[in-house]
């Protein structure tokens, strides 16, 4: 590509830019309508359950909560979030604010798609905090946030279209709890 031409691609795929975090884009279409989505994520009450592996969101205003995550051997990390800009039904903007474990930003778009439902796009941009770099990187190693935002978005689906998420760890708690015949055949 000569230098004079432009890279058309989203910010998330282009070659041409460089961010200065890394950035992932996940979308998914759930059989539901844009304003039951966006009241649903818009509560943090309920998106702790889906974004996992949160010890705790917690509330402290309408725009702002204190995230709490925990990964391997038990090290935690923790950060404020502040709502940016809100379009309700629309769009949400959030960002982390400075002082955290874990600098992240990003936004989810709620596009009507018709008869299918609503098209829910995520945008996030993340970065390990210079002041906890390596104790964070054990928890949510580059490469490893775009599947993280994958099972996000497929536990929200779940969650929406379902009323439930499915888990194998429940799959084989119901299979132990099976009365098992003699001879150690079902």
């Amino acid at each position: 590509m000569s230098a004079s031409e432009k890279d058309d691609a989203p910010v998330t795929s282009s070659r041409d830019i460089e961010p200065d975090r890394e950035l992932f884009a996940e979308t998914v279409t759930i059989a539901r309508s844009r304003g039951e989505l966006y009241a649903f994520w818009r509560d943090l009450t309920n998106v702790a359950p889906i974004v996992g592996p949160i010890v705790s969101i917690v509330p402290l205003d309408g725009d702002h909560a204190r995230w709490t995550i925990e990964g391997p051997a038990g090290l935690r990390a923790s950060w404020i979030s502040v709502i940016s800009e809100d379009r309700p039904g629309n769009t949400i903007f959030w960002q982390a604010m400075p002082g955290g474990d874990v600098e992240n930003g990003g936004r989810i778009d709620f596009v009507d798609a018709g008869a299918r439902g609503t098209i829910l796009r995520m945008t996030m941009a993340f970065e390990l905090s210079a002041k906890t770099g390596g104790r964070v990187a054990i928890l949510h190693p580059g490469p490893l946030v775009r599947s993280h935002v994958r099972r996000i978005l497929r536990s929200f689906k779940q969650m929406m279209e379902a009323r439930e998420i499915a888990t194998a760890a429940r799959h084989r708690r119901l299979l132990n709890e099976l009365p098992q015949q003699s001879g150690g055949q079902w």
